[in-house]
């Protein structure tokens, strides 16, 4: 197949794009600007760059026989759209509304979708499954579940399948923009810059995570099923606390690891994914377990090549 990853410089865009590449397929990637890591001997994608914002520049990355497109890009995160919902409809969800129109017009009839598992669901104590009523906890979670629904729409209304991903706690970007995003990755640059971890909340909250390696499994599995229509949690079916993984990274990393503990914004108490469905449909696992992931995403930060 032919895909176009729009945020295929980021983190789950970029992991995505190579892992189906080494598959096979043809892959377009569009960002704001290539990958500053890139291993030059590696998967052989496509690089456009543009702004999601401009139609113009996503009409033109659409060109050239696009079977598929991989929809990465999100101009949010969940502690940064505390107060801002007009910002995340204006710039995540009508963006969005203006892609499906432009697939339309092309006649390009499959997306896939990048949805949140850790804010889309009322937090409890239970594992949540796919058939929960959503509950988003966040602006951030209130635009993906919108963007979902307009998928929903645009389906019956237009014919463009897709693939919901409603991912956990993802892990291991060696490139990593948002310090508010993340919290194994941003305990590990803390970590490697020699400055203390910043605990909210006394590290109460529970997780569910999930090595990015092991998303860009899922997602691609998924894809090559041909299975459309779908709404799939990916995730590790586990939880930890933020606290416990404090604790791991302590006996992972071999370094002093100083802790700040701070009141604040912390997100559901309890956050963890049911991913039966996602095993049922494509025979999926994990790789990596908590530790694996840690210590794996530790060496890739002092040799990040991508």
């Amino acid at each position: 197949m032919r895909f176009l990853v729009l945020g295929g410089s980021g983190f789950l865009g970029r992991s995505t794009a190579h892992w189906l590449v080494r598959r096979g397929h043809s892959v377009r990637s569009f960002d704001l600007a290539t990958p500053q890591l890139h291993d030059a001997t590696g998967p052989a994608v496509e690089y456009v760059e543009g702004n999601f914002l401009n139609p113009s520049d996503v009409e033109a990355a659409l060109h050239g026989g696009i079977e598929v497109v991989l929809h990465f890009i999100s101009t949010t995160v969940p502690a940064t759209s505390i107060d801002n919902v007009p910002v995340e409809v204006e710039t995540n969800v009508l963006a969005t509304v203006r892609l499906l129109d432009l697939m339309a017009r092309r006649e390009i009839r499959r997306i896939g979708f990048p949805s949140s598992g850790g804010t889309i669901y009322a937090a409890g104590p239970e594992p949540h499954t796919e058939d929960e009523i959503p509950a988003p906890t966040c602006p951030y979670g209130l635009g993906k579940l919108m963007i979902e629904q307009t998928l929903h729409f645009y389906r019956s209304r237009h014919g463009i399948e897709h693939q919901i991903w409603r991912i956990s706690n993802p892990y291991g970007d060696v490139c990593k923009t948002h310090a508010s995003q993340g919290a194994i990755d941003a305990f590990l640059y803390k970590v490697r810059a020699g400055l203390p971890i910043q605990l909210w909340g006394q590290g109460k909250a529970v997780r569910d995570f999930i090595f990015v390696d092991d998303v860009a499994e899922a997602i691609g599995r998924l894809l090559e099923s041909d299975r459309w229509g779908v709404t799939v949690n990916v995730g590790s079916g586990g939880g930890v606390s933020i606290a416990q993984v404090v604790d791991l990274i302590r006996r992972v990393v071999p370094c002093q690891v100083a802790v700040e503990m701070h009141q604040g914004y912390t997100g559901p108490s309890h956050a963890v994914l049911d991913t039966n469905r996602l095993q049922q449909l494509v025979k999926w696992k994990p790789a990596f377990d908590l530790a694996a992931g840690v210590s794996e995403a530790w060496k890739r930060l002092h040799s990040p090549k991508q």
